[in-house]
């Protein structure tokens, strides 16, 4: 049966084995997977380095350190990544500029433009580890759990401060149960890249109101939803369905192609409004010939 289905993958004409490796090493793809290790390198450093924190939080004495790294745990666990990184691609546009002042008052000693500092790549990032850092901070705390009590008793006894026995006695023997786990969430985040394509959505509405600065922030979030539930926008901003959009070569949401796309239907779209228009007027004025004709 394995020789039969091996036979027929190789000798099926429908797959078009050549088309696949004329564009396997294409340099699209090859762009392609190179931004995907890189998210998931700094994703994971990030992730692991947040989780670390949170894990000795989630074990401190202190109840308000124990609070916030519970919380941040929940939240983050039970929030869909898809919905913490469209967040993430809207930030721009729901925060325009982060600054630091005076709370209440008018008074900022340092802004700056979000669009700046949330490019599309570090809100892809950054929504990525901030969600797999509350899994991690899991699989740490129960790391730091499976050491033996004792050897942060004899390390008490030898006049050891917290801090120094859990860097120097209880982290070193608990990686030997966290590193297994953590190959494995590195696997999953390789897989959960391709979900960064949510952050378009907040892209697209952030170049939108560039090119129409009196545009409301919230018709702005509306088409940044449609773009997220799957629809498209025209040029001028329109929703367009997901099947005019696939007639119309919008069905590729990024690259340059897609945009030029994008801008051909809209001015396709409006030459056929103008059309439309003047063939109503036309029409109108031959309507009213008649009726005086018909009058005199």
């Amino acid at each position: 049966f394995a020789a039969m289905l091996l036979q027929g993958l190789i000798t099926n004409p429908r797959f078009e084995w050549n088309v696949v490796w004329k564009y396997l090493f294409n340099e699209n793809v090859l762009e392609g997977i190179k931004y995907t290790l890189l998210l998931t390198v700094i994703s994971m450093v990030i992730a692991i380095i947040l989780a670390v924190i949170l894990a000795v939080m989630r074990k401190s004495i202190n109840p308000v350190l124990r609070g916030v790294s519970w919380f941040y745990i929940w939240f983050f666990r039970g929030t869909p990544v898809y919905t913490q990184l469209v967040f993430w691609g809207l930030f721009a546009v729901l925060v325009p500029r982060i600054g630091v002042g005076i709370p209440f008052t008018s008074i900022e000693f340092w802004s700056i433009d979000s669009q700046s500092v949330i490019t599309a790549f570090n809100a892809a990032w950054l929504g990525l580890a901030l969600n797999e850092a509350a899994y991690l901070a899991e699989i740490v705390r129960a790391g730091l759990e499976a050491v033996d009590p004792g050897q942060t008793e004899a390390a008490k006894a030898l006049g050891m401060k917290r801090s120094m026995i859990m860097r120097r006695v209880v982290l070193p023997q608990a990686m030997r149960i966290i590193i297994p786990p953590t190959g494995n969430e590195f696997i999953g985040m390789l897989k959960t890249t391709s979900l960064v394509n949510a952050v378009h959505a907040g892209t697209a509405v952030r170049h939108h109101r560039n090119r129409n600065p009196t545009v409301q922030a919230d018709s702005a979030a509306d088409r940044g939803l449609h773009l997220v539930f799957g629809d498209h926008l025209h040029s001028d901003g329109a929703a367009v369905s997901s099947g005019e959009a696939f007639r119309q070569g919008l069905r590729c949401t990024t690259g340059r192609r897609a945009r030029q796309a994008a801008a051909a239907a809209g001015q396709n779209r409006r030459r056929t409004e103008r059309r439309y228009h003047q063939a109503e007027r036309g029409n109108v004025r031959g309507h009213d010939r008649v009726r005086g004709v018909s009058n005199d």
